[in-house]
């Protein structure tokens, strides 16, 4: 078990991880390097033979991933990074396919959802039944209005 200073560390680096994939800074590739590395604790050497790229390249996209944050984060104020981090805590409880549905079709917190019906996130690709289900009883337990039909 993880003490809970690791927690919180890893906790900050998920919501940055998070935060500068919704906001468009880094892309899902770079996302999921530095989640590999930071998170789960694999060596550069071993992703690379898993994406079928060199090393010195995965290096260098996990670089570039630091780097495109840390330039990202200079621009935002305390205000826009606490509306930020409401933004990506709004689905936080869903499932991680549910939310990356929810990210592909732009919709970013509730007000955004609030303009889709049922049948426009089933039009979303990955989104199914399931995932609908998921969505209307969360908005449910949120004291939410339900989705248009």
């Amino acid at each position: 078990m993880k003490n809970s200073s690791e927690q919180k560390r890893l906790t900050v680096i998920k919501f940055l991880l998070g935060f500068a994939s919704s906001t468009e800074l880094i892309d899902d590739r770079i996302k999921n390097i530095m989640e590999r590395v930071l998170v789960e604790g694999e060596t550069l050497v071993r992703i690379a033979k898993d994406l079928d790229l060199s090393a010195p390249y995965v290096g260098q996209l996990f670089r570039v991933g630091f780097s495109k944050i840390r330039h990202g984060l200079s621009f935002l104020g305390e205000k826009d990074m606490a509306s930020a981090k409401e933004n990506l805590s709004e689905f936080s409880t869903l499932s991680i396919r549910a939310q990356n549905c929810l990210k592909r079709s732009g919709i970013k917190n509730f007000d955004d959802l609030k303009k889709f019906s049922k049948p426009d996130l089933l039009g979303c690709s990955n989104f199914g039944k399931k995932s609908l289900v998921e969505i209307e009883e969360f908005l449910a337990k949120k004291g939410l209005p339900p989705l248009k039909d």
